[in-house]
């Protein structure tokens, strides 16, 4: 009695089994279909892996196709390297757009490979644009400056864009020996790499050496000095590099040859001496008055020297007008 409303509902449930199964395929027409050609070589440029970048679509829902494109894949690799993306990993991507596998034909290469565009700084050119600026910027001049060696320890590897760089030399400190120099790469306005390069810089300048021995008190002459070239490193700060500074001046003490001639080694020669006999003139507008006086100690040009008045007997102060007259206020 039992047995036909069995079979019945046995065939009932069979039946909704096959529609479940079938409608999904017969509710999507091939217009709906979209499919998505994964490429196996990519090359990205950003810093994220969109699929619109590593597939191509085949179909009429431009509305999907447009969604698919936009569909976050992974982080690109760093600039100039490579990485692989997983089948699983890109499908799981797409379901987490809200995107239903149904809707799609993914057809997976064998392997996806994605590589980071980049622009590749050379060593030499590096070496280049440091060498440019220093020479610009030394204060002694290029032609004075000699720079022996730029160290660089590798290529700059920086992502895809619009490069530009800045140099910066250490502050408060001449360019010269071996200096760290900093280079700043920045693409599309934002920095994005900071190397460090050193520069051996040997400045030459011209200084005046002695040519052959000067005694104390000597009038030094154009055949006692000359000019050669030294590594500024080497040069006192208060070196000497005008000859019109040395000649007709007087050592201060015995030089040696091949000494670098240094304000302290030399002296104005004194335009008058203990014992001088000088006239002091003393003006006040149309008043002037003059008398004989001893001049009681060395004097330089433009100096003040101690005078005595043979008039009066009186020792004044005085400044040296030339070797025979001495200047005092009135």
């Amino acid at each position: 009695m039992l047995l036909y409303p069995v079979c019945f509902f046995v065939n009932l449930l069979i039946l909704f089994q096959l529609l479940f199964i079938i409608m999904p395929c017969t509710c999507l027409s091939s217009e709906d279909v979209v499919t998505v050609l994964l490429h196996s070589k990519n090359t990205v440029k950003g810093n994220e892996i969109k699929l619109g970048e590593i597939a191509a679509f085949k179909g009429d829902n431009h509305e999907l196709i447009h969604r698919l494109e936009g569909v976050y894949v992974g982080r690109s690799p760093i600039p100039g390297r490579s990485r692989q993306l997983d089948n699983r990993q890109i499908t799981a991507k797409i379901r987490q757009a809200g995107i239903k596998l149904i809707h799609l034909k993914v057809v997976f290469p064998p392997r996806v490979e994605v590589t980071r565009k980049c622009t590749r700084i050379s060593k030499d050119r590096i070496r280049e644009i440091v060498r440019t600026f220093i020479l610009k910027k030394v204060p002694w001049g290029s032609d004075n400056t000699r720079i022996r060696k730029i160290t660089v320890k590798s290529d700059v590897i920086l992502p895809a864009g619009y490069i530009t760089y800045k140099v910066l030399l250490p502050e408060n400190r001449y360019p010269a020996g071996k200096v760290p120099v900093q280079v700043q790469y920045s693409v599309d306005g934002k920095l994005t790499k900071i190397i460090w390069v050193t520069a051996d810089i040997t400045v030459m300048m011209k200084v005046i050496v002695s040519n052959r021995p000067i005694r104390r008190a000597h009038f030094i002459t154009e055949d006692d000095v000359g000019i050669k070239e030294k590594n500024l490193r080497s040069i006192p700060v208060n070196v000497i590099t005008d000859l019109k500074d040395v000649i007709g001046k007087r050592a201060k003490r015995k030089i040696a040859p091949m000494v670098i001639m240094t304000k302290d080694l030399i002296e104005r020669p004194p335009l008058v001496k203990r014992g001088d006999m000088v006239r002091i003139v003393a003006e006040s507008g149309c008043l002037r008055v003059t008398a004989l006086g001893e001049v009681m100690g060395r004097g330089f040009e433009g100096g003040k020297v101690c005078v005595m008045n043979l008039d009066s007997r009186k020792k004044i102060f005085a400044r040296v007008v030339n070797a025979n007259t001495v200047r005092v206020n009135f």
